[in-house]
């Protein structure tokens, strides 16, 4: 009879040990991390249409599937492209019911981006190289102000002088 009590208590233990277990191992979700990278280094990240950082950049996130990384520092060209976060088999549908909730172990995928910004010649710091664009933007400006509206066309012209209306033929 005795044994017959220990019984259900030995697998009270073991619900409450596995239990405990899976409360303790609740901080193990997977670590999904997008590393972006740059030579030179210090460009400015966006991810889709928020500024996220900096690179060298990790920078965690919570949804897979196609994003576009953009890259921007001065005196280099922007580099934007979409970028695929392929979901690991680990995070598909059903898997991810046990390997996320259920027994949880601490994956980390990662996702790297590695870009070499190239040079922007077009741009340029130096005075000396602005003359001719500063020569032509003033050209254009005064070519702004000397302009008079176009005159409208005869049908309107005559509408809108009451005191010559416009003949019919």
């Amino acid at each position: 009879m005795s044994r017959v009590k220990r019984l259900p208590l030995l697998v009270l233990a073991l619900v409450l040990a596995l239990v405990l277990a899976a409360l303790l191992a609740v901080g193990c979700a997977p670590r999904r991390i997008l590393s972006v990278d740059s030579y030179p280094p210090g460009a400015t990240v966006r991810l889709d249409n928020e500024v996220i950082g900096e690179t060298p950049l990790d920078y965690r996130f919570d949804h897979y599937g196609t994003r576009r990384v953009t890259l921007y520092k001065p005196g280099f060209r922007t580099w934007s492209e979409r970028v695929l976060m392929k979901t690991p088999w680990y995070s598909a549908f059903p898997v991810d019911l046990v390997t996320e909730i259920l027994l949880p172990v601490g994956w980390k995928d990662q996702h790297r981006v590695w870009v070499i910004l190239e040079e922007d010649v077009a741009v340029s710091s130096k005075p000396d190289d602005m003359g001719p664009l500063l020569s032509r933007a003033s050209e254009m400006r005064l070519r702004g102000t000397e302009r008079t509206p176009p005159e409208p066309p005869p049908a309107e012209a005559a509408a809108a002088d009451p005191e010559n209306p416009p003949q019919q033929p």
